[in-house]
């Protein structure tokens, strides 16, 4: 259980954890009183963290056995608009990889940023499976021509409408459209029952992502691994994904053959202003 500690000496009951609170459950301080979390309201704790984030004076600490701190928890300067200006539009997609293993560590790093991505009432639902062996990786896609090789044969509805024929015909031919010779494959998966899960899962997978540059690496969602590992019970099984849960997006990562030189061009986005 965590518990949520409150340090008088150095609340200047300025109030804000309890402005904060996303449950409401920080009761607020008065002349009197300092902040508290009541008895009956301890159970409704999500463990965000916003009372510790926002307080100004470093009065509350959350504390709990499977809570851990940032590496990098100090203060920085904020992002520019500018740097973010850049750096968003210049990701890309990531198809063609170096034939070289990227560092457990790194991996570990860019994961441990990922666990602060939003999840619904911040329940980090969301657990993870790193196909690191590059030879596993090839056992797994193969699996995946194979199961596309026999749609086709039957003449699967799906198999037509994404051409599974030129994937299967690309990897006779050595090539691969599957995982795109990628040294690693990143797995999120979580309980079939919880609804909000897939949500949560397509917000941490873009977070590693997007955070992927950063570190020299290049990510790409491996959209047709995902789709054929949710139709086949083997490759969910190899791929070490529990009976109850489910595959939900899968993330090739590694460090880039090439480098984007400029930003392309894109569509106006859609916007209706109601100002009315």
């Amino acid at each position: 259980m965590s518990e949520t500690i409150f340090k008088q000496e150095a609340c200047i009951k300025c109030g804000i954890c309890s402005e904060v609170c996303p449950v409401g459950i920080i009761n607020k301080p008065t002349a009197e009183t300092f902040p508290v979390i009541t008895a009956a309201n301890k159970k409704n704790c999500i463990q965000c963290g916003h009372c510790e984030a926002f307080c100004p004076n470093e009065a509350v600490e959350l504390k709990g056995p499977d809570l851990q701190k940032a590496a990098g928890s100090q203060k920085q300067t904020a992002i520019t608009p500018e740097q973010i200006g850049y750096y968003f539009p210049m990701r890309r997609s990531i198809r063609r990889y170096k034939q070289q293993p990227v560092d457990r560590q790194t991996l570990e790093q860019l994961l441990a940023i990922v666990r602060y991505a939003p999840s619904g009432v911040n329940r980090q639902p969301v657990s993870w499976i790193v196909i690191y062996s590059t030879a596993e990786l090839k056992k797994l896609t193969a699996m995946v021509i194979e199961t596309m090789s026999q749609m086709v044969k039957d003449k699967s509805p799906l198999a037509s409408m994404m051409n599974f024929q030129n994937m299967v015909s690309a990897w006779e031919q050595g090539g691969d459209f599957v995982c795109r010779q990628a040294p690693h494959l990143l797995i999120a998966h979580a309980r079939k029952d919880d609804r909000i899960a897939p949500l949560d899962a397509t917000i941490a997978l873009t977070h590693f992502e997007l955070a992927a540059p950063a570190f020299g690496l290049g990510a790409c969602w491996a959209g047709y691994f995902s789709i054929i590992a949710n139709l086949s019970p083997a490759i969910r099984q190899a791929a070490g994904i529990p009976d109850d849960h489910v595959q939900l997006g899968s993330m090739l990562v590694g460090y880039p053959q090439y480098t984007p030189q400029r930003i392309p061009k894109r569509k106006h986005a859609t916007i209706l202003w109601r100002l009315g």
